[in-house]
């Protein structure tokens, strides 16, 4: 968990304030047992964060400002699939936020089966996603990634 901060607040310190799309390849570390992948970093204009990994099907939102309002480590998102600005399909599911990195949560295969790669199929292939969660105190973590179609 801490690489996507890490990763996430590299990338936001080095690109400049537009929302943008980030695709970088990662080499595999044998020491490590880690094989290469590709991570996805979509920053928006106000520094909420979307990640994803080639080699992962879970996918995390990031609020730069605040913590979600989770309790027993869930917050409740409203995920929205958009098709050429129209609402296509809408669903409510319960991400994860870790003890100690609040201001992160992240689909689980457990929890949600299918919709990490659902939401990375859909932004690849498809068109946008909308993520809504509440926030413990401030407004409402709010964010429309745009799709993407060089999504590794």
């Amino acid at each position: 968990m801490k690489k996507v901060l890490l990763l996430a607040f590299a990338l936001m310190a080095t690109l400049n304030a537009n929302a943008q799309w980030s695709t970088k390849y990662h080499e595999a570390d044998e020491l490590r047992d880690e094989p290469a992948y590709w991570s996805n970093l979509y920053i928006a204009s106000d520094g909420a964060a979307f990640v994803s990994w080639s080699n992962d099907d879970e996918v995390k939102i990031i609020t730069d400002k605040g913590i979600f309002d989770y309790s027993d480590s869930r917050v409740k998102v409203i995920v929205g699939f958009y098709k050429d600005n129209a609402l296509m399909e809408k669903t409510t599911a319960f991400f994860y936020v870790p003890s100690g990195d609040s201001n992160t949560a992240y689909t689980s295969s457990y929890r949600n089966p299918g919709l990490g790669q659902k939401i990375i199929d859909w932004l690849k292939n498809t068109g946008d996603v909308r993520f809504i969660a509440s926030k413990y105190s401030g407004s409402d973590f709010d964010m429309k990634v745009p799709h993407y179609s060089g999504l590794k």
